[in-house]
């Protein structure tokens, strides 16, 4: 049973449609084939071959482009494993010294308006000294633990209100 396929071909097939009939006891693995007394059926097959061997010839370049490519970075991988830990840890610092940072203001701004008095700013002030105390020892990392920032986050908040 023959089946017709019609498809946006690109360049020299364009517009034309195609039929694929089966071969009773036949095997075929992505071949062209025509009829031979039809003339422009054979030069539309000649033409998807071509395009077919270009395409194949491409696909091998890329695959070998591929395999050098992937061999330079796993060569390279071990190297850019370090790299990335490092910046990792630049940022986890970074945001930690951020974190004092505001909270260092927060308890200026508490001073400033007054509100020295209240134990937040006093639970608030321990923490910061303790931060102070981490980051001269060279930990650089104060501030990382959800339970110690949110409690930071929520004392701050507190001095914030009149």
């Amino acid at each position: 049973m023959e089946q017709r396929v019609h498809e946006n071909e690109k360049g020299a097939c364009a517009g034309k449609s195609f039929r694929y009939l089966p071969v009773p006891n036949g095997y075929g693995n992505a071949g062209i084939a025509t009829a031979r007394g039809n003339s422009d059926a054979i030069w539309a097959a000649k033409a998807l071959r071509e395009e077919n061997a270009a395409l194949q010839a491409e696909n091998a370049r890329l695959r070998e482009e591929n395999a050098i490519l992937l061999a330079r970075l796993q060569q390279r991988n071990p190297t850019l494993a370090a790299e990335q830990a490092a910046h990792d840890e630049t940022f986890r610092e970074k945001q930690s010294l951020h974190r004092f940072r505001v909270i260092a203001t927060s308890l200026i701004d508490a001073l400033l308006a007054g509100r020295a008095g209240r134990p937040e700013f006093a639970e608030l002030l321990n923490l910061t000294k303790a931060a102070a105390d981490a980051i001269e020892r060279g930990d650089r990392t104060v501030f990382r633990d959800e339970p110690e920032k949110s409690r930071v986050c929520d004392l701050a908040e507190s001095l914030q209100k009149p």
